[in-house]
């Protein structure tokens, strides 16, 4: 929970850094080590940013926060590499719909205030013919689901880890391979456990657990429509995505498959 909320907060930072490639990523140390220092260091409610900048943003942060693990800093750099790639666009789309404020439905709202709309004609002309597509796909499948089974914080904060720590991606070594299931193992086990908890009963706490873990199909799909829509919009010059953020799109095909 500590990291989630440092997670929100390195997002807002105007000292977190917004990384040029995942190369220059891998080789900092993570920002949470110095997280007093950029949480003084807070965006301006005037600031206004574009879709690109959050993207780039929530991407980086996604990054630092992966490098706050011991596993995976434990990992060797192809290893690390592969996993960035492979998770981060999941990451990307379902933090975009868990940090919209539980209010919203019908929209992705920023931490800045910029907002993304499922109604097409409330949307930005400009933005309409990029990636609002990929916005009311993160809408349609992954924020109207998780308001509606009242997906928690702490649930939340364990899915995202476990989508993270994912042994399917192709290009992991076997040691790398062995490592993440057995920490997706353990935070499969503290999920349950969890909701063992705070469930009336084992039944209702199975069933929520596999509502749960159905959500991982939906973030995965939704990302791999806003890799391939990137892709799309950068090869006929219809917008300018961040460096970053078109490498991790277009890496995916070497890394895994979807």
């Amino acid at each position: 929970m500590k990291r989630e909320r440092q997670f929100t907060t390195l997002l807002t930072s105007t000292t977190t850094p917004i990384h040029p490639s995942i190369q220059d990523a891998l080789k900092m140390p993570s920002s949470f080590q110095h997280f007093n220092f950029h949480e003084q260091n807070q965006m301006k409610t005037e600031d206004q940013m574009n879709f690109s900048y959050w993207r780039a943003k929530i991407l980086s942060t996604t990054i630092e926060w992966a490098k706050s693990f011991d596993e995976f800093s434990a990992l060797k750099y192809e290893d690390r590499e592969a996993l960035i790639v492979h998770s981060c666009f999941s990451i990307l789309v379902f933090s975009e719909a868990f940090h919209t404020s539980e209010r919203y439905t019908d929209r992705i709202v920023f931490p800045g205030g910029l907002s993304g709309f499922r109604n097409l004609s409330a949307n930005i002309i400009k933005e309409r013919s990029g990636l609002i597509p990929t916005v009311v796909a993160v809408i349609n499948q992954i924020l109207v689901p998780i308001r509606r089974m009242k997906m928690t914080e702490i649930e939340y904060v364990l899915l995202c880890a476990i989508i993270f720590f994912d042994p399917e991606c192709l290009t992991l070594s076997k040691n790398a391979t062995k490592m993440i299931i057995s920490k997706r193992e353990a935070l499969l086990a503290a999920l349950q456990k969890h909701l063992d908890e705070q469930m009336p009963n084992k039944i209702e706490a199975s069933i929520h657990m596999a509502e749960l873990i159905l959500r991982i199909s939906n973030v995965h799909k939704v990302a791999a429509f806003k890799r391939e829509t990137l892709c799309t919009i950068e090869t006929f010059n219809l917008m300018s995505p961040h460096p970053l953020t078109m490498e991790l799109s277009k890496k995916y095909a070497e890394i895994s498959f979807f």
